[in-house]
């Protein structure tokens, strides 16, 4: 048992792996009242949040089996924030099973531990996060990836009753240029979904990258059978700066 990152536990013979841990992220806020814009979106308030409060434990069995579970508990109730089983040696690729998130889009898929800001950008509305579903991911040389899956969409405990109501998503990127140990590069990426909205309505609706704010921009719900979502990325990093 040690401490690296999280508390650790280890076989002597490396069998088995496991690590707890968790973060907790605070968000407090003073939103300045315009009336034009509160006529249009509601109220603006100060406010304070904890934005994340989530544990979890993750670890591998015999190289064969690696797992995780983690919760957050920031909204009073316990929400799954990745519960999945996945077995790297599978034939062909890794396989994952459970609830994590789909292969779309450098931002979602980057830890809010790890985002450039506290939230993320505004075109993320459009890409999917968490679902439960299967995939299988693996790379090439080190330096490209590439991973797909199936996904029906889930509540807040990955639960979802419907019929035959799927989600096909795929993404591959490949890290163009790399320099001193990764403080230079150049990555880049693709992905496409498809998509079969639940009880045949769809929604978009985003908030001004401040959680604490009112959706700005929001859709409704409206009848769609069918959505089909492309996405591109770029990143390119010289040591302290970055333009993605």
């Amino acid at each position: 048992v040690y401490y690296k990152g999280g508390i650790r536990f280890e076989a002597a013979d490396g069998s088995f792996k496991a690590k707890m841990g968790g973060r907790i992220q605070w968000d407090t806020a003073y939103i300045g009242n315009d009336r034009m814009l509160e006529r249009a979106v509601g109220p603006l308030e100060d406010g304070t949040e904890f934005r994340r409060t989530r544990l979890y434990i993750s670890g591998s069995l015999h190289d064969e089996v690696e797992f995780k579970a983690q919760y957050d508990f920031a909204s009073g109730a316990a929400a799954f924030k990745d519960v999945y089983l996945a077995f790297p040696t599978f034939p062909g690729a890794k396989l994952t099973a459970g609830q994590f998130k789909e292969p779309f889009g450098l931002e979602e898929l980057t830890s809010s531990n790890s985002g450039t800001f506290m939230e993320r950008p505004l075109a993320n509305a459009f890409s999917p996060s968490r679902s439960t579903g299967l995939m299988m991911a693996d790379s090439v040389g080190g330096r490209v990836t590439w991973a797909a899956g199936i996904f029906r969409d889930s509540n807040a405990q990955g639960m979802q009753t419907s019929d035959s109501e799927l989600s096909a998503t795929a993404r591959v990127t490949g890290l163009v240029w790399s320099e001193n140990d990764g403080a230079d590069l150049l990555h880049l990426g693709a992905a496409a979904s498809r998509r079969s909205p639940n009880g045949d309505a769809a929604r978009w609706r985003e908030r001004p990258e401040a959680h604490l704010s009112p959706r700005f921009v929001d859709t409704g719900a409206f009848g769609s059978d069918e959505a089909t979502l492309v996405g591109l990325e770029a990143a390119w990093v010289s040591g302290p700066m970055s333009l993605q």
